[in-house]
C-alpha cells in the first residue's frame, strides 16, 4: 500500500487555478530529484519498514544512517 503524501509546493501548484500545473509539476518534479532527497527518501522507506538483511550495497550508507536512527529512537523511547 502506497503512502498519500503532500508538499507545500505540491499544493501550491494544485491551487493555482492552471488546471494543467499541477500535472506537469507531478511528472516533471521528481523526474529531477536531487541526490539529497533520493537519499533522505530511502532512510525514511528503511526506518518505515525495517533494515534489509544482508543490506544492499547501493543503499549501504543509506541503511547505516537509519540504523543509527532506529537505535537512538529505540534508546530515547
Amino acid at each position: 500500500m502506497s503512502k498519500f503524501t503532500v508538499s507545500k509546493s505540491g499544493l501550491d501548484q494544485f491551487m493555482s487555478g492552471c488546471p494543467a500545473r499541477y500535472p506537469l509539476y507531478r511528472k516533471y518534479n521528481l523526474a529531477m530529484m536531487p541526490p539529497a532527497m533520493a537519499f533522505g527518501i530511502a532512510v525514511h522507506k528503511l526506518v518505515e519498514e525495517g533494515l534489509p538483511n544482508p543490506p544492499s550495497i547501493e543503499n549501504l550508507q543509506a541503511v547505516e544512517v537509519a540504523s543509527k536512527l532506529l537505535r537512538l529512537t529505540s534508546k530515547l523511547g
